[in-house]
């Protein structure tokens, strides 16, 4: 069941913040309620590569994912690969370390394929990651987004937009 409107996609931070920082599963499992409503009438989605990536865990939230993989979209379609190409080649010129700049580069890393399947598909970045000019140790996906026009919120600001209250 697909629902007209913006779809937000979300990042491995944001589900690994979520479940170590704010909402355990055992004490705010509404949190968890609420995204699986969403996802499941379309607004809310990742990739596949973000699904890898909580997959290398063993706890809570690697059992939770493993319920939903049909949210977990396939970022291997040609637009997708060519924005994934642009962003790569953006990063790489970019004044960021070297160690930053190959780190986004890795082919496990879900950070650009996030910002690239947003590029593509036109969806809204969630992460908890922060624009700041000044950060060169790491490529922030905020600031990937923000070169690429792709909008990026944090969870609080997409709960606020599909209107999530936890009481």
């Amino acid at each position: 069941m697909s629902s007209s409107g913006p779809v937000y996609l979300l990042d491995a931070n944001m589900l690994i913040q979520a479940y170590r920082l704010y909402y355990d599963f055992d004490l705010v499992p509404r949190f968890w309620t609420e995204l699986a409503k969403n996802a499941q009438n379309g607004h809310i989605k990742s990739i596949d590569r973000v699904l890898d990536e909580i997959n290398t865990r063993d706890d809570d939230l690697k059992k939770w994912v493993d319920k939903f993989e049909a949210w977990f979209l396939n970022t291997e379609y040609g637009d997708v690969l060519d924005a994934y190409a642009s962003v790569i080649s953006w990063a790489l010129k970019e004044n960021y370390k070297e160690r930053a700049k190959n780190d986004f580069a890795q082919a496990d890393n879900a950070d650009a394929w996030v910002v690239a399947y947003a590029k593509a598909r036109d969806c809204i970045v969630v992460t908890e990651g922060y624009f700041n000019v000044d950060i060169k140790k790491k490529i922030p996906v905020p600031s990937v987004c923000r070169n690429f026009d792709v909008r990026c919120l944090n969870t609080f600001d997409m709960m606020r937009e599909l209107g999530i209250v936890i009481k």
